[in-house]
């Protein structure tokens, strides 16, 4: 039955219109989904969205004017173009389940009469209006579900029933609360406890948007902790005009490309030992799933995708050994009016991009207790399947390629990494990148008089300074060899230099304060050593400090890139130790620091 909806609100639905905001993949830009949100609400005298549905609630004409709304949404989003690789986004007032005139079947109809797959539409659930007291409206979010509609909580974490809505809808998506995106980079507890939510989600096999994303500092530490999609102002403000909309935002490929601290690159890695097995679709009749199940013994599951391949779960042969082993199974699957699916046997698994970092995919295995596998997926597509023994391989080959390129001493990545990196920042085509060059004073005198083991006590002390430097300010940092280290960030403004060169004062200032404690105290209180120079001759000390020279890389696609090498590094660097080492601050700035 279509609801009707009265002369007032007819003509309220005609000034109304939706702008749309972008849902894009953390690790690729590609346009995951657009939010539908309601606008020129105000024009027709509500004070805001939540008031105009709040009016129709009161006037029971919820769900009317929610479905017009939804025709509304559908309509302008299929003016994107993007409708067969994106979804639509559309936040659904939980009230309408329970209207009394809500009447099934209504949002499918309008999906195949418009073109557009079911799975191309994801309802987003608010906190706001629980359904604790409802086993009809979850019984209907079950059936969307069936429908292959997608299903979202929005603003997860915003109220207390956050955790009884995760339980019920059993969501594919949830959306973190812009209150945990703000300040994430810089408040530890709110980083672990989002961290949290973001491993409990994967291990349920949901997917997680980040609400809300307005910085760059604020993107990375949603990407550090394992946030899938991002969506905000920092990747577009939401938009009234379809033609501003894209399908790739190639902000996030340029932020990731700029200010990584480099790794190496897992995806070949991970896909080289990943399982490729063959998914069924959710539409293919179980008795063909099964038979495939009985048919190749060394599967114990097999995959599950929708119609567009986004796996949705696995399907054990376990759950449905009963049929696969019983006659009487065999006969009830057979039996037409059993209105079974290969939903009904669905088992959630964690679900990952195959840009994850393998460190965090275990830590996710090791969270879900018992899993049978974690499925991988490029752009959200299915690609193939990790289990234990894949994972192990993939982790022991990567510590020992890792192990080949560091330092043995200090364990920090070496000459070929470092290499690696440089050239990586030669070829990136815009921003700006932060290099300094560490080597310590006084160094040799130092192993002369107290030894080997103790000279390598302070470049180990040394490299912990500067390791936790890494974390802090997402340096990358590597280890020359001797006492002779490397430090490289990017910096997206004159300002980010300053702070960065400020860290690296307070790093110089920081290992002179505590490399005194490797002295007696006899040479402490003194201030020197007395020991042979490189001619043999005795001569008094100063204790060890360290010096550093920065140099600054531009890349803007401008004449000057060409200007830049790994040779040409080398040389300013070499022209600044000596400007260094007399420095009462023990750092050299290259003049290309200071340009704009």
């Amino acid at each position: 039955m279509d609801p009707k909806l009265d002369l007032k609100w007819w003509k309220i639905l005609q000034q109304l219109d939706f702008a749309f905001q972008p849902i894009v993949n953390a690790h690729t830009g590609m346009a995951y989904g657009f939010e539908a949100l309601l606008r020129n609400w105000e024009r027709v005298g509500f004070t805001s969205i939540q008031h105009v549905f709040d009016s129709a609630f009161s006037d029971q004409q919820l769900y009317g004017v929610d479905l017009a709304l939804r025709s509304m949404a559908m309509d302008k989003f299929l003016q994107t173009g993007f409708f067969a690789s994106a979804k639509l986004f559309y936040n659904l007032d939980n009230r309408v389940l329970t209207m009394p005139d809500y009447s099934p079947g209504n949002t499918i109809k309008l999906c195949y009469e418009k073109g557009l797959s079911p799975t191309g539409l994801c309802f987003e659930l608010s906190e706001r209006h629980i359904l604790d007291c409802y086993d009809e409206p979850i019984e209907i979010l079950e059936a969307y579900k069936k429908q292959q509609f997608r299903i979202a909580i929005d603003d997860f974490g915003s109220g207390y029933s956050g955790l009884q809505l995760l339980y019920q809808a059993e969501p594919d998506i949830v959306k973190l609360d812009r209150f945990f995106i703000d300040t994430l980079q810089t408040d530890a507890k709110k980083k672990l406890f989002v961290t949290h939510l973001v491993n409990m989600a994967h291990v349920m096999g949901i997917l997680v948007i980040a609400e809300g994303v307005e910085t760059e500092e604020e993107f990375y530490a949603c990407r550090d902790i394992g946030c899938d999609l991002v969506q905000g102002y920092l990747i577009q403000r939401p938009t009234q005009k379809v033609e501003d909309l894209m399908v790739k935002y190639s902000l996030i490929e340029n932020l990731i490309q700029k200010n990584r601290r480099y790794r190496p690159n897992t995806k070949d890695l991970i896909y080289q030992h990943m399982e490729k097995i063959e998914a069924v679709s959710i539409e293919q009749p179980v008795l063909s799933t099964l038979d495939i199940l009985r048919k190749d013994t060394n599967l114990s599951f097999i995959p599950m995708v929708n119609e567009v391949s986004e796996p949705l779960g696995i399907l054990r042969e376990k759950d449905l050994r009963a049929y696969i082993f019983s006659p009487v199974g065999i006969s009830l699957l057979q039996n037409t009016s059993f209105k079974s699916q290969n939903l009904d046997f669905l088992t959630r698994v964690p679900i990952v991009e195959i840009y994850t970092r393998i460190e965090k995919i275990l830590e996710l295995y090791t969270m879900a207790k018992d899993v049978d596998a974690i499925l991988l997926t490029e752009n959200g597509k299915y690609l193939g399947v990790l289990n234990s023994r894949t994972l192990i391989q993939i982790f022991n080959e990567k510590q020992l390629n890792e192990a080949r390129d560091q330092n043995p001493l200090s364990r920090l990545p070496g000459n070929t990494v470092i290499s690696e990196y440089l050239m990586e920042v030669l070829n990136t085509s815009n921003g700006s990148t932060l290099l300094v060059y560490f080597d310590f004073n006084n160094f040799k005198p130092f192993n002369d008089t107290y030894g080997f083991r103790q000279g390598d006590r302070v470049i180990l002390l040394f490299a912990d300074l500067l390791r936790e430097g890494a974390i802090l300010n997402r340096w990358f940092v590597g280890h020359i060899g001797g006492d002779d280290f490397f430090m490289g960030v990017s910096c997206h403004h004159p300002r980010q230099i300053d702070e960065h060169l400020s860290k690296v004062r307070f790093l110089i200032d920081k290992f002179a304060e505590d490399v005194k404690a490797f002295y007696p105290k006899k040479d402490r209180d003194r201030g020197s050593i007395v020991a042979k120079d490189r001619n043999g001759r005795w001569k008094r000390f100063p204790l060890l400090t360290v010096t550093a020279c920065a140099v600054c890389i531009k890349q803007d696609k401008s004449e000057e890139q060409n200007l830049f090498s790994i040779d040409s590094i080398s040389e300013r660097i070499a022209s600044l130790k000596a400007e260094a080492k007399k420095s009462r601050t023990f750092l050299a700035v290259d003049s290309s620091c200071n340009e704009e």
